[in-house]
């Protein structure tokens, strides 16, 4: 497993991924890793998520045993609706997640209650969690510093990403409690053909997914230090404003099951941010892994997911301050 070499400067060191979906039972259990075993999937990985001082994804689905969908479906083959198992949750824990967002359009594929019974079980994880309107922000203290956690999406039950007053009064809020506050956002339009960040307003299927480069600068300005994108279920851009991170999109990380991880759908990269006191960036690296199919999560020695970013950003963001090397390494002029 490749682990960081270079000297820590950080007083926050902040581990970020995408998509996690561990396998769901809905419509049947052959939508489950092998083995029942969640663990697996995220094995690859174990090293790097342990190095954080936060551990960051976003959580695509909830926790329950049994229930039914929210919405129901003709076809219930062709629904895209996310159950996993309650005893699947200490994975998380296993992998030294330590934050999470909910805010996003699966948490609540099989109700209320099944954020209600999320929540509770992330509650005696002791793993934080942020987006939904029953629990929009998070406060820890990591190191010594006091770190928020908010999170936004355009989907029931979460906090409303595109309700701009709203956002902006609960980032500062976190500022003026916090030493650095971290916003997660579920924007942007899906799929292969959506990596581009056109900095302009994205629908999905008619739902309005924000504008990706707006929302991230307008939180920046209202207080967050770090802004983590998914959604898009493929990697985006990189950025820095104001001498903050951004990530337009983290993509697909560990989604078993029904969620395309074919192609560019596969790369999973692992963002590692090192953070002043301040929140401002110090320094990075994209760690670059690929899921395959009832496998799980693999070190990719081509470093397809670093790559791809590197030229996305170059092609979209020609103008950040943030530079790439072909191997990962992050660093701001």
């Amino acid at each position: 497993m490749e682990v960081p070499t270079r000297p820590r400067t950080a007083e926050l060191r902040l581990i970020a991924v995408g998509d996690i979906m561990l396998g769901s039972d809905f419509p049947n259990e052959s939508y489950l890793p092998p083995q029942d075993a969640p663990d697996l999937l995220l094995r690859a990985a174990d090293s790097l998520l342990a190095l954080g001082d936060v551990t960051f994804g976003n959580l695509e689905g909830a926790f329950r045993n049994g229930g039914a969908p929210r919405k129901q479906c003709k076809d219930e083959s062709r629904c895209y609706l996310f159950r996993m198992p309650t005893r699947y949750a200490r994975a998380l824990k296993n992998a030294r997640f330590t934050h999470l967002s909910m805010a996003n359009n699966h948490s609540a594929d099989f109700g209320l209650e099944a954020q209600r019974v999320t929540m509770r079980l992330l509650d005696s994880l002791d793993i934080a969690y942020a987006g939904l309107l029953a629990a929009p922000t998070a406060i820890r203290i990591v190191n010594g510093l006091t770190v928020g956690l908010c999170a936004f999406a355009p989907n029931f039950g979460a906090v409303p990403l595109n309700d701009y007053a709203t956002a902006r009064s609960i980032v500062r809020t976190l500022a003026s409690q916090c030493d650095i506050v971290i916003a997660s956002c579920h924007m942007g339009a899906e799929g292969s053909s959506a990596t581009r960040v056109t900095r302009k307003q994205e629908l999905f299927y008619g739902e309005n997914r924000g504008n990706p480069y707006e929302i991230a600068r307008m939180l920046i300005d209202a207080g967050a230090d770090a802004v983590i994108g998914h959604g898009p279920h493929v990697p985006r851009a990189l950025d820095i404003y104001k001498g903050r991170i951004i990530a337009y999109s983290l993509g697909n990380f560990c989604t078993h099951g029904k969620i395309n991880i074919a192609g560019i759908n596969g790369y999973a990269p692992l963002l590692e941010v090192e953070l002043n006191a301040d929140g401002t960036f110090l320094q990075g690296k994209i760690h670059s892994f690929v899921q395959l199919k009832n496998v799980g999560l693999q070190k990719d020695s081509g470093k397809r997911a670093a790559k791809f970013m590197r030229d996305a950003t170059r092609g979209d963001i020609p103008e950040t301050l943030l530079r790439i090397s072909p191997d990962g390494q992050l660093s701001a002029e």
